[in-house]
């Protein structure tokens, strides 16, 4: 990747935390095959039983941060873990 693309890639990160409704999906082999995003504001209410389980799920510190991040989205109190993160990550 030359600096460019990094450049790129580093302002699309900073946009993405700029923004408290999108949480950044790094690629990782196996699970994305490249960077995504889920939007916060377009979750809805599912049945379990109408899930179907996969292998892969969150470590508990991205769990945390999610879990923080709703919380912020629906109160917009902090700080928190999010907002902590969130900070650091806009003024590295």
């Amino acid at each position: 990747m030359d600096n460019k693309d990094y450049r790129g890639r580093i302002q699309r990160h900073r946009t993405l935390i700029a923004l408290p409704q999108l949480m950044f999906l790094p690629e990782k082999a196996g699970v994305f095959a490249v960077d995504n995003m889920l939007r916060l504001d377009e979750t809805q209410s599912v049945f379990v039983p109408h899930l179907d389980a996969k292998q892969f799920c969150l470590g508990d510190e991205a769990a945390t941060v999610l879990r923080h991040q709703l919380a912020f989205l629906q109160t917009g109190i902090g700080p928190n873990e999010y907002t902590d993160l969130r900070e650091f990550l806009l003024n590295e």
